[in-house]
């Protein structure tokens, strides 16, 4: 009576060799922590992310905004441009009394990855945050970044 659903199985796949195994899960995943989180950020390995390498990060970040034409398009431009490396001041809705100070590694259409004492992901609909470039402080509300907001190339 056991191998009825075994048995109708292999009647719908006719040439099975081999020993046909139905796995019944608990439903909770056997991943853990850090395997889930490099699958969040396959493109980044969090072990190689050091301080002195993001810092580095960030002092190219300055240089690519000083490339960037400072004038009344600089904002848009801003807007649009890649942000990894950036320092940024995070506040996450779930806290909003605390302000993070962390740097940028990545970002997602739904995410920003960020080093802060460790990697961590934050989805953009619940932060806003803000980088400081030229004693000025540029404001970004997460909910209101558009899903593909790059250059085209």
């Amino acid at each position: 009576m056991k191998d009825k659903p075994i048995d109708y199985f292999k009647s719908k796949i006719p040439n099975i060799n081999h020993k046909l195994t139905i796995h019944m899960g608990t439903g909770k995943s056997i991943l853990t922590p850090k395997k889930k989180l490099e699958m969040r950020v396959n493109h980044i390995n969090p072990e190689s992310i050091t301080l002195d390498k993001i810092k580095e990060m960030n002092i190219e970040f300055n240089k690519y905004l000083d490339k960037l034409n400072i004038n009344k398009l600089f904002i848009e431009r801003l807007y649009k441009a890649e942000l990894a490396g950036a320092k940024i001041f995070l506040r996450d809705y779930s806290n909003p009394t605390k302000l993070i100070e962390c740097y940028i590694i990545g970002e997602r259409e739904n995410s920003l990855i960020v080093l802060e004492w460790k990697v961590k992901i934050y989805p953009k609909s619940r932060i806003e945050f803000y980088l400081i470039y030229q004693n000025i402080k540029y404001l970004f509300i997460g909910e209101n970044l558009k899903l593909n907001r790059f250059f085209k190339s």
